[in-house]
């Protein structure tokens, strides 16, 4: 891999970005994480309801088919199919990683046993060469 790749399609691929590349990493899971939501309308209202405006809900104007003006109750929901949730984030581990506590987060990852070159040496992942691809992960692992 050259510089921060395009696309994170995995876990593991979150995991090595962390390792490899942790502040472009964290921004890029921040912007997803903000991406999280979708806008769903709740109804339209009556000339005498007032409906909710704050940071989960507003009211629009938008004009029906028959022409008319009509006011609009919509909510902020969050998309459980959001992508941040298919690289397998979840609240806690963000919450984790916007506190920037990156430890906390390798250990509530353990289940997938990643195992990372230490940095220096000539390799791309910072090794000398004697590195064999693990099977579970991708990520390179010194021997």
């Amino acid at each position: 891999m050259r510089g921060f790749p395009k696309h994170l399609n995995t876990d593991e691929d979150v995991q090595a970005c962390l390792r490899l590349f942790p502040e472009e990493t964290k921004r890029h899971l921040a912007a997803l994480y903000q991406d999280r939501f979708v806008i769903k309308e709740l109804k339209v209202l009556s000339d005498k309801e007032t409906g909710v405006v704050d940071d989960l809900h507003e009211v629009v104007l938008r004009e029906a088919p028959n022409g008319a003006v009509e006011r609009v109750q919509l909510q902020k929901v969050e998309d459980p199919s959001a992508r941040i949730f298919q690289l397998g984030m979840t609240d806690a581990k963000m919450e984790i990683l916007i506190d920037n506590q990156q430890e906390k987060i390798n250990v509530s990852w353990s289940d997938s046993q990643m195992v990372a070159n230490s940095p220096g040496g000539d390799g791309p992942g910072g090794g000398t060469g004697a590195e064999e691809q693990s099977s579970d992960c991708g990520v390179f692992e010194k021997h």
